[in-house]
């Protein structure tokens, strides 16, 4: 199934992480994140909160409580993928930014 990996899907998925308390999950500012597994779980399966984020990095309506476990992993696998090598490639340029010697000024 195709994911999205828009500003616009990533506004909405980062704005359910927040809500769920696992934006480090995203940002990795954190080495450990404290989580209520019980809170957690409410959260993404009674409250709908996974069937939502699958919904939205699909841009579909599709019920995802009624799909097979794995391919529920597979969608949120191919995105949260997706975003990380976007994110490398950046990471990559940073560091050559940052690593190159700056150039004076004549003046």
């Amino acid at each position: 199934m195709k994911v999205y990996t828009t500003i616009g899907t990533l506004k909405k998925v980062w704005n359910v992480m927040k809500e769920l308390s696992l934006s480090e999950l995203i940002t990795n500012n954190k080495a450990e994140i404290d989580l209520n597994v019980s809170e957690l779980c409410d959260n993404l399966l009674v409250k709908g909160k996974l069937n939502e984020v699958c919904q939205i990095v699909t841009k579909t309506d599709e019920d995802f409580e009624e799909k097979e476990l794995d391919e529920v992993i597979g969608v949120l696998t191919d995105f949260f993928t997706n975003i990380g090598n976007a994110f490398k490639k950046l990471r990559g340029i940073a560091t050559i930014q940052k690593t190159q010697p700056q150039k004076k000024s004549d003046k």
